[in-house]
């Protein structure tokens, strides 16, 4: 069993101030994978991004933004489900 406890390092943080976190999380990952399947140049253009687009080329930059995209989503989603199962203790 997780101990939902030890989601928020203080007390005084509220369930739905890191509900909102997760939702912003998921949307960034939402982001990126949108942002690899619609291959945007803007997007890939990026000075950080160009760096993955040399070493592994631009499919494979979209690849990697798309798993990392998935990634952040599940990561959003898990927290989203530890702060709802921290607001039902709560209760």
């Amino acid at each position: 069993m997780i101990d939902v406890s030890l989601l928020a390092a203080q007390e005084d943080v509220p369930g739905w101030l890191i509900l909102l976190v997760a939702i912003f999380i998921v949307g960034g990952g939402v982001f990126s994978i949108w942002g690899a399947v619609a291959n945007w140049d803007w997007f890939f253009d990026d000075y950080k991004a160009e760096r993955f687009v040399r070493i592994i080329g631009r499919m494979g930059t979209r690849i990697l933004f798309g798993v990392l995209g998935v990634f952040v989503i599940l990561m959003g989603l898990g927290i989203a489900a530890l702060a709802v199962a921290s607001m039902v203790v709560d209760q």
